[in-house]
């Protein structure tokens, strides 16, 4: 059934991306590109590239433009309707998604999550044609009801929103490996592969291959966590675990291939394959490079390319009796930073839906907890909210295990994605109705002074850049700058109160100022978190000052903002700069 109500689609409509279905969406909608348009429609191209893993990183830089632009027309506190169009390859044959295109529609979620303003939905649509009345109809609703978030596939006269249906797989008396098994772990280093390891050697008496690209140092290397992996690699071969190590670059295909090949002669036909390697860089989409790009899609998506590749290689009755995937829950719930993420788990699930008749599986994973002393933080312990704790994890994957044949994608949660998927905070606060009255003074006064944050950051985003430049700097010139800067003669604005700033700073540059302003703080003999001096004053007044030591540390971190971002000493730099800065007037007094 199409969208209830039968809204007019709001005018007039900018459609925005490269290619022929972005043509036709042009002629649909009538775009004749008005500067502040009433809704946009997003078209991806992601028909570029040689392979899949090219497509992707094509596509990729696709939507980080695309969200410049969008974030380019976003308003004050108006709302834009954004919907994304893309084609689904293959419907009539086999009902899949093209992996490429599966995973380009999760980064739109990003979109969303990340400018504020937008009320967004993807909707699939065959590949030969553009349904115009049911597009229409579908941005109509958009706007008209401001609910988002959807995911919609129009195929014929069908409309079907993507939810999750709950699911408890029966018990078994199966095993979840046959005693003996061998078993392939890529990432197999990490917590999930020692925890995997320990569970499936001891219950089952498999014999765990861990591989690796720390295989091969990790007896030389001195750090910490290799030292902590050696330690729980000789407990688990104390207890009699049998444990291989491999070194192995997941992304590289016919390193995956030797490894498998050497394997199945050595041991016979694998029993299971586990791919398990984890890479993450946060990036915001203004600000996602081809660096932040391959480090998010090298180990994920590469990876499963490379271990496709080496299981066609096998003769049939040599190929592995099962494949898991290790997804991530992100893939339906989006979050800041995460868009290149989000697209590599959302290719993990499509390629395990080509490959289910083969024995893969994807699983969607909320984070798994491990009961360590960095969950325990306070910043960790919030994202560690639908945690899993990692024995119940393990119990949860051998059910799946058990199964003569699991569905092709499994999500594994101790709560319900789909509100979760809806409800994930955008950069905006809606209030219940009635009122609650907040008793702790400390409490009152610190949420006071963060108040004031939105302010004083778009205060140091306008002032900063002529800051830098008094410093004998060419702020506009740097790299990072320019690309979130093009001369195409709109305004910029800024993040939280839309007003027009020169122009837009990449924010892992403004982030270390904005940390700086604790400097400006103190607690009162009340125990109450109060300024020391006015922090809009202050800045008026250092900011130049402060920007001159701030300068020489963008400079050593190559004027990157994601290294600047990430860098303790740019924080402490810039620190110790405002406390300087105000000692200095409270003693001249």
């Amino acid at each position: 059934a199409g969208p209830a109500g039968g809204a007019a689609p709001p005018s007039p409509v900018r459609v925005l991306g490269d290619g022929d279905r972005a043509d036709r969406l042009r002629e649909l909608f009538a775009d004749i590109g008005e500067n502040r348009p009433a809704a946009v429609v997003l078209a991806v191209d992601t028909g570029h590239g040689l392979d899949e893993g090219g497509r992707l990183v094509a596509a990729l830089r696709q939507v980080a433009g695309l969200a410049r632009e969008i974030a380019d027309l976003t308003e004050g506190d108006e709302t834009l309707p954004v919907l994304h169009v893309h084609a689904d390859a293959t419907p009539a044959t086999t009902g899949e998604d093209d992996p490429v295109a599966a995973a380009v529609a999760g980064t739109i979620r990003v979109i969303g999550q990340e400018i504020p303003g937008i009320r967004w939905r993807t909707v699939t649509v065959g590949d030969d044609t553009v349904d115009g009345g049911a597009l229409e109809a579908e941005l109509g609703d958009l706007a008209a009801t401001g609910e988002s978030g959807w995911e919609v596939r129009l195929h014929g006269h069908a409309r079907r929103v993507r939810t999750w249906q709950s699911w408890h797989p029966p018990m078994s008396d199966r095993a979840p490996l046959p005693q003996d098994a061998t078993v392939l772990i890529t990432g197999g280093l990490g917590a999930v592969g020692l925890t995997l390891a320990e569970r499936w050697g001891l219950a089952q008496g498999a014999r765990v291959v861990l591989a690796s690209r720390r295989a091969g140092a990790l007896d030389q290397s001195r750090d910490a966590r290799s030292s902590e992996q050696r330690d729980a690699l000789a407990a688990l071969r104390a207890r009699g675990v049998e444990i291989e190590l491999a070194e192995l670059d997941v992304s590289d295909a016919s390193a995956v291939t030797g490894l498998i090949e050497r394997l199945t002669t050595r041991h016979g036909r694998l029993d299971l394959i586990v791919h398990a390697p984890v890479a993450l860089e946060l990036a915001p989409l203004t600000e996602l490079d081809d660096e932040a790009i391959a480090a998010n899609l090298a180990a994920k998506v590469d990876g499963v390319l490379a271990l496709e590749a080496a299981v066609d290689r096998l003769v049939a009755g040599r190929r592995p009796r099962r494949v898991v995937l290790m997804s991530s829950a992100a893939g339906t719930i989006g979050g800041f930073g995460l868009a290149s993420y989000v697209a590599a788990s959302r290719f993990l699930d499509a390629v395990a839906h080509r490959r289910h008749a083969q024995g893969w599986t994807a699983l969607d994973w909320d984070r798994w907890r491990f009961g360590t002393a960095a969950e325990a933080e306070a910043v960790s312990e919030i994202t560690m909210r639908h945690a899993l704790d990692a024995e119940d994890a393990v119990r949860a994957l051998d059910r799946v295990l058990t199964l003569r044949a699991a569905p092709p994608q499994i999500a594994v949660s101790p709560g319900a994605l789909d509100p979760r998927s809806l409800a994930l905070p955008r950069r905006s606060v809606a209030a219940a109705g009635g009122r609650a009255e907040l008793r702790n003074s400390r409490v009152r006064s610190a949420l006071k002074g963060a108040a004031r944050m939105p302010e004083l950051f778009d205060l140091i985003a306008a002032r900063f850049p002529a800051a830098y430049n008094r410093n004998d700097g060419k702020y506009g010139r740097i790299a990072a700058v320019k690309k979130l800067n093009p001369d195409n003669g709109r305004s910029r604005h800024a993040k939280f109160s839309a007003a027009e700033i020169p122009m837009t700073s990449p924010e892992g540059f403004l982030y270390p100022l904005v940390y700086g302003l604790i400097a400006l703080m103190e607690r009162s003999a009340d125990g109450d978190i109060v300024w020391k001096t006015d922090p809009v004053d202050f800045l008026e007044r250092n900011l130049v000052a402060i920007a001159d030591q701030y300068k020489d540390v963008i400079s050593a971190f190559n004027w990157d903002p994601m290294k600047v971002g990430k860098a303790p000493l740019a924080y402490n730099v810039v620190k110790t700069a405002y406390a300087a800065l105000l000692a200095e007037e409270e003693a001249s007094g």
